[in-house]
């Protein structure tokens, strides 16, 4: 083969693993209940959901549906989603294996839960007003349930701090019926399982419902269903506290409940169409369109990219990509762009070689790339197969650039290579260097 035409193979490595690869095989392999979705951000939304999103129905004839958590597997054990049928005074588990089972009856009308650290569960119950936690043992301790001698109102929901402590919100949606309200307010708190110390850290909401953090656990997005029917980011302070904030998000179907943040940054909450799903600046990427108006939601799975959805008498399960590949695109996307750069700029240096001296000062510069292409290569290496769809982006998006760097290459390798006085020992050796890459 001639040099040119080798030298022209290795710039066809880069685009050959990410044009090429086929679609990964789906997490789960299910009859699909329906497809459905609104995508606003196609470019966002290819890198977390499968196209076509299928939604599975679990289970259902339930009576209302909140609070999921899933809990990994362990010990030998498979991995498990708890949630709560709130009217049935029950939490509800359901896995890949036993399908629906009861976990625990009755539940004090629990709504909202969480895993703490230590994978223990953490519940808000409504008609207990406390919050609590339930041991390895299966003893449970309570963790609050009054502030400021006076008890809580209905504990809504619960998200767990990185550094252990825990914050719930406090609405009157589960008060029962004949009890007085004893909070003036209802609160956002911050509560310290070690010591148990509870502090109000916002006031001002109407009904605060569902709350997440960010990646970092530097903000707390928390969910007002009442009548701002909005998001709120605040910060979180050194010492625990929240600072003022801003409106995230609004919803325009539904209220939000129960939210979530994935892995990039995301927001995905519940809303009267299913799910809507926010990119981290607030932007509405997406729609996941279910039967049912969703009340929360909560990732779990084998991969953790399993998307549990609560909706009122069901429970259903969207299969999201896995967090590799969807991070793929990116990558070899940086991978591609690198490379079209080195190759163009060797192209411009190979332009203005005319005697053996150049050709020779040429001949280093082109090792070094090769050296460069090597690390790219390895790079990619290392990134796991995109999807048909990413793939498809990336041709859109690179092919056109590629062919044209491609092919001033192999022009200006090719004039070289024919010419004595270019093709000198130096210059035969870097050309051996780029096709030593394949």
């Amino acid at each position: 083969m001639p040099i040119a035409s080798r030298a022209t193979l290795i710039a066809l490595l880069w685009s050959a693993p990410c044009f090429a690869a086929d679609a990964p095989p789906g997490i789960i392999a299910a009859p699909a209940l329906a497809r459905t979705s609104e995508i606003l951000d196609a470019a966002d939304a290819a890198r977390f959901l499968p196209s076509p999103v299928v939604v599975e129905k679990l289970a259902t004839g339930l009576k209302f549906t909140e609070g999921p958590v899933w809990f990994p597997a362990s010990g030998g054990a498979e991995g498990y989603l708890l949630f709560s049928d709130i009217p049935a005074n029950q939490i509800k588990k359901w896995s890949a294996k036993e399908g629906l089972t009861v976990f625990r009856d009755p539940s004090n009308f629990t709504n909202g839960n969480a895993r703490d650290a230590e994978g223990r569960l953490i519940s808000c119950e409504h008609a207990a007003r406390r919050v609590t936690r339930t041991e390895a043992d299966g003893t449970i301790t309570v963790l609050a349930d009054q502030f400021d001698g006076r008890k809580l109102n209905s504990p809504n929901d619960v998200a767990v701090h990185s550094s252990g402590v825990l914050y719930f919100t406090d609405p009157t949606y589960g008060l029962p019926k004949g009890q007085p309200k004893e909070q003036t307010a209802n609160n956002v708190y911050r509560l310290d399982p070690k010591t148990k110390e509870i502090k109000a850290v916002v006031s001002d909401f109407d009904m605060p419902n569902g709350l997440a953090f960010s990646p970092n656990f530097k903000t707390l997005y928390v969910a007002d269903s009442g009548k701002p029917k909005h998001i709120r980011a605040l910060p979180v302070n050194a010492d625990g506290t929240l600072g003022a904030g801003a409106v995230f998000c609004k919803l325009d179907k539904g209220a939000p409940d129960g939210i979530k943040v994935d892995p990039e940054g995301r927001i995905f909450s519940s809303s009267g169409d299913g799910v809507q799903v926010f990119s981290p600046k607030g932007e509405l990427v997406a729609r996941i369109l279910i039967p049912e108006s969703a009340a929360n939601l909560a990732f779990g799975g084998p991969t953790g990219r399993d998307l549990f959805i609560t909706a009122r008498t069901s429970l259903y399960r969207v299969a999201l990509k896995p967090a590799a590949t969807a991070a793929a695109e990116e990558g070899y996307a940086a991978v591609i762009e690198a490379t079209i750069s080195r190759m163009t700029h060797i192209s411009g240096e190979m332009k203005g070689v005319i005697d053996t001296q150049g050709a020779n000062l040429l001949a280093a510069k082109i090792k070094t790339v090769a050296g460069e292409l090597k690390a790219l290569k390895a790079e990619s290496d290392k990134l796991p197969a995109p999807s048909k769809e990413e793939s498809q982006r990336l041709q859109a998006k690179y092919g056109d650039q590629l062919t044209l760097a491609m092919t001033e290459f192999q022009n200006q390798a090719t004039r070289i290579a024919i010419s004595p006085d270019l093709m000198t020992p130096e210059m035969k050796e870097a050309f051996e260097a780029l096709a030593k890459l394949k």
